[in-house]
């Protein structure tokens, strides 16, 4: 009787697809997981009044104007002379650890940007002009 070896090859094959993917399913589980950010989820809930405040923004013309002066980031909104009360966010899409938070106290806000790491950023603005809240969010290189 001849014993054949393909059984034994779809055995050793099997065994060895299960052993990946139990050494893949434990890689897996050992990586970080960044979200957005922490609270993302309660965010999302509150998004529809992002979206007025974003649309508010350019229905009103009063998009805020970014332009690189030596080592700052100057950021105005000419439309306005003074605004209320606001915040400046300069976001690493890469990096959750890297973002930077600035208070906006006049319409035009100068940042110190000499440190920062090189690439892209996002430059989210959310500022009070008579009472209203305005949002605009704009891409930036570094």
């Amino acid at each position: 009787m001849k014993i054949h070896p393909w059984p034994l090859g779809i055995i050793v094959a099997f065994i060895i697809f299960c052993s990946f993917m139990i050494a893949f399913a434990v890689y897996s589980k050992s990586q970080p997981v960044e979200l957005v950010s922490k609270d993302y989820y309660q965010k999302e809930l509150l998004y529809q009044k992002d979206i007025d405040e974003i649309n508010r923004t350019i229905e009103e013309g009063l998009l805020p104007k970014l332009e690189l002066i030596g080592n700052q980031l100057q950021v105005s909104i000419p439309e306005i002379a003074q605004i209320e009360s606001g915040k400046i966010q300069l976001y690493r899409p890469d990096d959750l650890g890297a973002d930077q938070h600035f208070q906006m106290k006049q319409a035009v806000t100068a940042i110190p940007v000499g440190e920062l790491k090189a690439g892209r950023w996002e430059v989210r603005m959310r500022f009070q002009y008579q009472g209203k809240w305005y949002q605009h969010q704009q891409t930036w290189v570094k």
